[in-house]
């Protein structure tokens, strides 16, 4: 067994790992690290796809810059088209 914190809207919460070896568990564990890392919450209490949508356009894509090439406007306005 594992424990680990994510953060959400609410606060934060502790999440726990089961797994029958302490090798999967280390696994499991390191896995859902990189997720909570790399922004995946898994916290869809009353979400729509919409927020979601939104909340994914701000936290991960960002408005267009000069961080990449596939950062265009085009990009932007195609993602943010979605929400309408």
């Amino acid at each position: 067994m594992a424990q680990y914190a994510v953060y959400t809207a609410e606060g934060r919460k502790r999440r726990t790992i089961y797994g029958k070896t302490r090798a999967e568990v280390a696994k499991k564990l390191a896995k859902a690290l990189s997720d909570r890392e790399g922004g995946l919450v898994f916290d869809d209490k009353g979400l729509t796809v919409k927020e979601y949508l939104e909340r994914w356009l701000k936290d991960s894509v960002r408005e267009p810059s000069s961080s990449g090439p596939w950062r265009t406007m085009s990009t932007w306005c195609g993602y943010t088209w979605c929400l309408f």
